[in-house]
């Protein structure tokens, strides 16, 4: 059954549902900025080896710390099971575990929830909802299509070994699947820009870049590591981070 909630019910229900989740969280907002409180409500989960946290943000794709800070992307890091994406084009508000579901206008930001006129519908889900088309099942599904078009930046989850015949789960090293970096340096000036391959300039340097588009043409900088070293368009790394890749 769906329940309409009003701006402070809707920080109280988003609160239960980081803290109610036992091994499934999806967050997705286009910005995020945690509160003490928020942080608060995920601390149950830091030692639990099952709980899967997967976030969702958006927007910025120029300066994407401002939607999702490195600060707040590190808290996040810090939890066993962990999928971290991105969207440019993220407006919907997400959030959910095992058992309820929020559709809400709110961004997952400390001005969000205390300054903003917000509202959400909140669903829970029944044993029936298994069998019907159910608004919690409708939004679950979406958010798995939110999150299946998004792009991975970050992954690592917890590696698992069955013993005894599979009656026992026992959790090893971590192991990191993606581990995107936000920010590289510009080819020419050195200054920082976000990290991106196929255009590895400041926008003025692509600018000037782009008049004659020689993808040979001798730069100054690695577009990783930020060190003086001959690189171009084509190859825009120094060796040691070429050879790291």
């Amino acid at each position: 059954m769906a329940k309409f909630l009003n701006r402070f019910e809707l920080t109280y229900e988003l609160h239960q549902i980081i803290d109610e989740a036992t091994e499934y969280l999806c967050l997705i907002s286009p910005y995020f900025k945690l509160t003490e409180s928020i942080k608060n409500a995920f601390s149950r989960h830091a030692e639990n080896k099952k709980f899967e946290l997967i976030i969702v943000y958006g927007k910025n794709e120029e300066a994407k710390n401002k939607s999702l800070s490195d600060a707040d992307m590190d808290f996040f890091k810090s939890f066993p099971n962990v999928e971290i994406r991105y969207h440019k084009r993220l407006h919907a508000k997400i959030y959910l575990n095992e058992t309820k579901c929020l559709l809400t206008s709110m961004n997952l930001h400390d001005y969000s929830m205390k300054e903003n006129i917000e509202f959400g519908i909140l669903t829970q889900r029944k044993f029936l909802d298994n069998f019907m088309d159910s608004l919690d099942k409708q939004a679950a599904n979406f958010a798995d299509y939110i999150t299946e078009k998004s792009t991975i930046e970050h992954s690592h989850y917890l590696k698992k070994e069955k013993k005894i015949f599979g009656l026992f789960t026992t959790y090893g090293e971590t192991i990191t699947e993606v581990d995107k970096k936000r920010y590289g340096y510009c080819l020419r000036f050195g200054v920082q820009i976000p990290y991106d391959i196929t255009r590895p300039y400041s926008l003025p340097a692509f600018q000037s870049w782009g008049k004659y588009q020689n993808w040979d043409y001798l730069e100054k900088y690695c577009h990783e590591c930020g060190s003086l070293f001959k690189t171009s368009m084509r190859q825009p790394l120094c060796p040691n981070c070429h050879n790291e890749r």
